[in-house]
C-alpha cells in the first residue's frame, strides 16, 4: 500500500490555507514543504475536497495510464490539473508517463518491476581444474595473480606508511 510522507489532515489544512488566500510561500517556510506541493494539495482539495488527499491513484495498469494521458491531450489540460483530477501523488509521474510512452508507446507505460535489481553471479567464471589449463591460459592467471599480489602488497605498504606517520605525530 501507498505510504505518503504527509499526513492526509496535514495535506488538507495546508490545502485549505492555500485556498483561503495563505501564500504558499510563505506556508512552505513556515511547515517546511515545497510551495508547489502545497499548491498542488490545494488544487486536488478543490477538485476532490478533503478526500481526494487521502488515498490516491497507485499502481496503474497500462490502459488506465494510456487513458490518463489521452484524457490530457483531448482536453488540452496541464500536467497538473491532468494530475490532480485523477489523484496523482505529483505531476512528476505524469509527466514520467508521457516520456515513457513517447519513447516505447504503449510498452513503456507497463508497470516497472520494485525494487532493487538481482545481482546474478557470473556463470562464466567457473575455474578450470590445473589439468585441464592450456599452457596460455595458465600463463594468463599466473600473471594474474602475480598482478593481484603485487596490488595487494602495495596497498599493504601504502596502510604500513600511514600508521607509522600517525605514530611519529602522536
Amino acid at each position: 500500500m501507498y505510504k505518503s510522507k504527509y499526513q492526509p489532515a496535514f495535506k488538507v489544512m495546508l490545502a485549505r490555507c492555500a485556498l483561503n488566500g495563505d501564500s504558499s510561500y510563505s506556508l512552505a517556510k513556515e511547515y517546511y514543504v515545497s510551495s508547489s506541493q502545497i499548491r498542488y494539495w490545494a488544487q486536488i482539495y478543490s477538485i476532490h475536497g478533503p478526500s481526494g488527499l487521502i488515498s490516491p491513484l497507485i499502481d496503474a495498469s497500462a490502459s488506465i495510464k494510456l487513458s490518463i494521458l489521452n484524457a490530457m491531450h483531448e482536453n488540452a489540460w496541464s500536467l497538473g490539473y491532468t494530475s490532480a483530477t485523477f489523484k496523482l501523488s505529483s505531476p512528476g509521474i505524469l509527466y514520467r508517463w508521457q516520456q515513457d510512452f513517447d519513447a516505447y508507446g504503449l510498452s513503456g507505460l507497463h508497470p516497472k518491476p520494485k525494487g532493487r535489481k538481482v545481482k546474478h553471479k557470473a556463470v562464466g567464471k567457473q575455474t578450470k581444474s590445473i589439468q585441464a589449463m592450456t599452457d596460455k591460459e595458465l600463463r594468463e592467471e599466473l600473471e594474474y595473480l602475480r598482478t593481484e599480489n603485487a596490488v595487494l602488497k602495495k596497498l599493504e605498504a601504502l596502510a604500513q606508511q600511514k600508521r607509522t606517520q600517525t605514530k611519529k605525530k602522536s
